[in-house]
């Protein structure tokens, strides 16, 4: 079982051994090296200190991962007092020993791990039910027979990871009456709790005593959770955050107007309503450190977006209605919705609460962030806050972490602040690792919160598709990726090997894609209608413009299968136009007149058009063709717009797209699109004249397959009309060669290359014929 993340469930306990060993272990053995450095001088001392190390998990569920912490926590412990015993935490195991009555039967590491348990892992979970499956998880963890369950209430708590206050200067500015408030509050919760954690809990009495100790914690920080609950409310209460200003220390001592008490009590409701924690408030001990924060943060966080799909409702009592055609789609909702009106109210609550929760996390501590709200977008800018210097994290993640737009923040303080140990890529094929969509690509990513070291490189590994082959990656050693093998924004390829490695950094020599081949043109993509959003403007028309989606068409094939009519009107006309067209790109500092001036021109003639949606693992991923003037496209295709160049430069263009290289460079980055984001970080070999000129004529002729293509067929100077297969494979070969040629590749390239390829989608046959003409054209 376990906590759901996005579809993903059940974290297998191989994947949990695997981070809690990269990134756990090393933390703790480097603290268990200064505990014995201390202990040379000061061995009581050093038994307290091997305690101070404290792990959290922020979305624990049913703390699978804290369970695994434990038993390492525990195993590494008594190696290490086997060759530096420690006589004070030796009297604290006796003491529990005596009071279970089993002298001869209790063993030291089942004394350990309830020792280590209440003083070193920590849980967060949204859920009440979530937070009492892990307690019962650690208790059975760390049982002893005879003795009472360990007081945990101030170790798994139930709360908002994601709201409320976790850099505590966010609310409280240094030099202020506030902030020595806040450090004498925290001060004393934290004795408080210490006196918690320290307590045996041998028997029912110290059971409470141990929550007696909470409570007083909480009384220290009564004060400041009135402040910080007034910060957290913004989102709901209006003027809660200005009535904080000047106001601090009237706040602290509850010597509110009655304006204030109602802002307060109005805050406390919402706090409470979303069960928002505030991280220092709430673990005093790991806070009021000299370094704050946590030793090491593992976990798989949620990675659902923040929003509601109606469909996603409907499908929980119709299954399958996903899947029929739109039309009919409409009408059995339609029929659900008049069996049962509370389906439609379940969507709009549902909606009201993602809104309400995106409107949240927009007045949290988060920096702005692009794409789609997924949440652990959210959690991944959470463990800045959390982590402390020199701690570590071992996390599992979406791919997308490691190449959408949206989490470029998040790989800029991960791979320029942190040392990253590991990134491990798995792909989940036939639901191996996950019980999830097998279109996934997980991560996982281990790291320490310290600077690199000169010249340091991380491991990246991958990609998994089953146990076997993981097993093999996990005691493999990564590949260490140099610096042109990521992206601009540090987007992270997928390679299975050195070679691989070696053959990208050659293939990332060049132009970036919007530049054009050498600076011979520049572009920017360009969607026109969106397929959920603008449906109503061509739903059961019968006239119209075609209007393409991505199955539309394949490379060089603009069969249009698929196809829907949407008839022209001003509202359409305004879409076509785009509002601010390029603002997204790397473009954008072109004045926007030059830039709706080049749609306009676009929108007159062939273009060049995309598939959106693609994976690494598809038979192709880069899929594109010239789309003939006068047919619409859905947002699934968009089309690039060239604020220099002709016709000639189109064709260049789609012939680089097309060409095998190129899909094997873009295939490395690829997840689920090929959106803005990724494309404009995708390179294109520098062409010299000779090849650019083979290139786009190559291109325009596989093109310029009937009338439709007439004008562009002139311009480019090539013949119009259908083409032979074995004459559409020539002119294929001929560019895909070129292409390798540009970037000078050899034929072991190539094969290296073909690996990631079906034989039914690059047969053998032409394979062959790409390695000739290369040959030909390497001399």
């Amino acid at each position: 079982g376990g906590r759901k993340a996005g579809g993903v469930y059940y974290t297998p306990s191989v994947l949990v051994r695997h981070l809690v060993e990269r990134a756990v272990r090393p933390a703790f053995e480097r603290h268990l090296e200064e505990v014995r450095k201390t202990a040379e001088t000061d061995p009581e001392k050093a038994a307290g200190q091997l305690l101070d190390f404290a792990v959290l998990d922020p979305a624990c569920g049913s703390a699978h991962f804290l369970v695994e912490v434990l038993n390492r926590l525990a195993d590494l412990t008594a190696r290490f007092l086997g060759t530096q015993p420690l006589p004070a935490l030796a009297e604290r195991m006796e003491t529990l020993r005596a009071a279970a009555g089993r002298e001869n039967r209790i063993r030291d590491m089942a004394l350990l791990r309830r020792l280590l348990l209440k003083h070193c892992i920590y849980g967060v979970d949204v859920s009440p039910m979530g937070v009492e499956i892990a307690t019962l998880s650690l208790w059975l963890g760390a049982f002893v027979p005879g003795i009472s369950l360990s007081y945990l209430g101030r170790n798994v708590v139930v709360g908002n990871s994601l709201l409320g206050v976790a850099d505590k200067e966010t609310v409280v500015k240094p030099n202020t009456f506030e902030a020595a408030e806040l450090r004498k509050a925290l001060k004393n919760a934290a004795r408080a709790a210490a006196e918690l954690a320290d307590n045996p809990d041998r028997t029912p009495e110290e059971y409470e005593a141990s929550y007696a100790a909470h409570r007083a914690a909480d009384a220290f920080t009564e004060g400041m959770a009135r402040l910080f609950d007034l910060w957290a409310a913004a989102p709901e209460v209006p003027g809660s955050r200005d009535s904080i200003l000047g106001r601090g220390q009237a706040i602290l001592e509850n010597d509110l107007d009655h304006r204030e008490r109602e802002l307060l009590l109005a805050a406390e409701d919402y706090v409470s309503r979303w069960t928002i924690l505030h991280w220092p408030l709430a673990f005093p001990r790991v806070f009021d450190r000299e370094r704050p924060g946590f030793d090491a943060v593992v976990g798989n966080p949620p990675w659902e977006e923040v929003t509601v799909e109606e469909l996603d409702i409907y499908v929980m009592v119709s299954p399958g209605i996903n899947t029929v055609p739109e039309k009919e789609r409409r009408d059995m909702v339609a029929e659900l919705d008049e069996h049962d009106p509370s389906l439609r109210e379940r969507v709009l609550r549902e909606k009201g609460r993602a809104l309400a929760q995106r409107r949240a996390l927009s007045f949290g501590e988060y920096k702005g962030s692009h794409g789609d709200p997924d949440l652990y977008k959210y959690f991944c800018q959470r463990y800045r806050c959390l982590l402390r210097a020199g701690g570590a994290f071992g996390v599992v993640l979406p791919r997308t972490a490691f190449n959408a737009k949206g989490s470029s923040s998040f790989r800029r303080w991960l791979y320029r602040r942190m040392t990253v140990a590991r990134v491990d890529f798995l792909v989940n094929t036939k639901q191996w690792a996950f019980d999830s969509s097998p279109k996934y690509t997980i991560s996982l990513v281990s790291a320490e919160n310290s600077p690199s070291p000169e010249h340091h490189r991380a491991e990246i590994a991958g990609t998994a598709d089953s146990h076997a082959t993981w097993r093999q990656q996990a005691l493999s050693d990564g590949v260490r990726l140099t610096a042109d093998c990521f992206g601009p924004d540090l987007q992270t390829p997928l390679v299975r090997s050195q070679a691989e490695a070696t053959l990208l950094s050659q293939m990332r020599r060049g132009s970036r894609f919007p530049m054009g081949s050498g600076g011979r043109w520049r572009c920017f993509p360009v969607a026109e209608l969106h397929e959920t959003n603008d449906q109503l403007l061509w739903r059961d028309a019968r006239e119209g413009r075609p209007l393409w989606k991505g199955s539309s068409f394949g490379q060089f094939s603009p069969h249009g299968a698929d196809s829907l009519l949407c008839p022209m009107n001003e509202v359409v006309e305004r879409k076509l136009r785009g509002h601010r067209p390029g603002s997204r790109s790397l473009l954008r500092y072109r004045p926007l007149p030059i830039r709706r001036l080049a749609v306009q021109r676009e929108l007159g003639r062939a273009r060049v058009v995309f598939r959106d949606m693609t994976r690494a693992t598809d038979t192709r991923t880069v899929f594109s063709c010239l789309a003939p003037p006068g047919v619409l496209l859905m947002n699934t295709v968009p089309y690039l717009v060239f604020l220099d160049g002709g016709e000639r430069a189109q064709a260049a263009c789609l012939g680089l797209l097309n060409s095998l290289p190129f899909d094997w460079q873009a295939r490395r980055f690829v997840e689920l699109h090929i959106n803005f984001f990724i494309l404009e970080g995708l390179v294109v070999p520098d062409l010299d004249d000779e090849d650019l000129e083979a290139i786009s004529t190559a291109a325009a002729r596989l093109s310029a397959v009937d009338d439709r293509f007439a004008d562009f067929a002139e311009a480019t100077g090539v013949e119009c009309g259908p083409l032979g297969e074995d004459e559409r494979s020539r002119l294929r070969a001929e560019i895909d060669a070129r292409v390798a040629h540009a970037w000078e590749l050899d034929e072991a390239d190539l094969d290296l290359m073909f690996t990631d390829f079906t034989e039914s989608a690059v047969p053998p046959d032409y394979r062959e014929a790409v390695r000739e003409r290369l040959r030909a054209l390497n001399g």
